[in-house]
């Protein structure tokens, strides 16, 4: 699944404003926290390059996955879409899917750690949607944090898994509330092993 032009055009020039070295050695750290630290409600990234090797390493397939989730879901049900939350936002991967696949006008993305809200919201910047470039980000730590905001669509993708077991539930019930329309949740699946 390629990215949007604009995003992708934007993705290259921080990887060549980037010091490769660093930029590898950040995607190598960030896939094994990822790997063996999720589900512990850990930090699992906080510095601006950190979030830039994230948007180069998990973005793309995030956004993947969310776009085929969405085609998928709305090929199913007819309703229309024009508000959305973004729950766990990320640099923004799913908003920018949704954005791609629906009408949508109205976008706001809820993010617990400043370096990937700061990247997302310049990233979106570069969007050629409106709706994109007039996303409201908000940092919200969902485990902590009330979610006051409501949308027809609510997005938590690659959020859950990164939380204790007890405290999904809790957060699922939040995300729920929110919900006017549709909520989407998109998780990793378990490897095949052999």
């Amino acid at each position: 699944m390629d990215l949007p032009i604009e995003l992708r055009n934007e993705l290259e020039v921080r990887i060549n404003s980037s010091q490769i070295k660093e930029l590898i050695k950040n995607t190598k750290n960030l896939s094994e926290k990822y790997r063996n630290e999720s589900g512990n409600s850990k930090r699992l990234l906080t510095t601006s390059k950190e979030a830039i090797a994230y948007s180069l390493f998990r973005m793309p397939a995030t956004y993947g996955a969310v776009y085929k989730a969405l085609k998928h879901t709305f090929n199913l049900i007819e309703d229309e879409i024009h508000t959305m939350l973004d729950a766990g936002a990320g640099t923004g991967a799913a908003s920018w899917a949704a954005s791609e696949l629906l009408d949508v006008s109205n976008i706001v993305c809820l993010e617990r750690e400043n370096a990937m809200l700061e990247l997302g919201e310049d990233l979106v910047k570069f969007s050629n949607l409106e709706s994109l470039k007039k996303s409201k980000w908000l940092q919200r730590d969902l485990v902590k944090d009330n979610i006051e905001e409501k949308a027809e669509l609510v997005i938590a993708s690659y959020v859950l898994n990164e939380m204790k077991k007890d405290e999904r539930m809790k957060v699922l019930e939040k995300l729920w509330s929110s919900t006017e329309k549709v909520l989407v949740i998109i998780e990793p699946g378990t490897p095949i092993r052999i």
